[in-house]
């Protein structure tokens, strides 16, 4: 069976709205990881303090970054060899998981340099404090470079041997 490109597109667009829709179901479990690695990188410093009834409706740009992550991630794997795949992929997922924590440790270690009201150096924050799209969003990006700069060293080669192909063509 032969896949067209517009086949490929159509996938793409179904990834990308089934990874917005999970992104959607998911989103509330990750602003309670978030706030539980704020409070225990800091050994407890962090607290968070619920102002009374919040309501939370799920951020399109969270939605779409993870819809766009997703398709990135197919198109971008496909195009590289079962290695490179491999390889990419489990980078992908251990940068991601890596970069969250890193952030929230360097965040929270810096809201609590930042606080001036602060008893016994511990501070409470609430939850609109945190700035979950900016560390979800930064993680993805920082998560895909594996694949793009094995992408963009396939495409920098592409062009030198399509180059040397001219150049000696011309000659002949």
């Amino acid at each position: 069976m032969r896949i067209t490109r517009l086949n490929k597109l159509a996938f793409l667009i179904l990834t990308f709205v089934c990874a917005a829709g999970l992104a959607f179901y998911f989103e509330n479990s990750y602003r309670e990881i978030i706030r539980q690695l704020y409070s225990s990188l800091t050994h407890h410093k962090i607290s968070f303090a619920n102002p009374g009834k919040t309501f939370h409706f799920a951020s399109g740009l969270f939605m779409s970054s993870f819809g766009l992550y997703a398709a990135c991630i197919l198109y971008f794997l496909g195009l590289q060899t079962n290695r490179q795949k491999l390889v990419n992929g489990l980078l992908t997922f251990i940068i991601f998981p890596l970069t969250i924590i890193l952030y929230c440790y360097i965040d929270g270690s810096i809201k609590l340099i930042e606080c001036t009201a602060c008893d016994d150096g511990t501070s409470i924050l609430t939850y609109s404090q945190i700035r979950y799209d900016k560390i979800f969003v930064l993680s993805l990006f920082i998560s895909l470079m594996p694949i793009l700069l094995t992408d963009l060293k396939r495409r920098i080669l592409a062009a030198r041997t399509y180059s040397v192909k001219v150049t000696t063509q011309k000659r002949t």
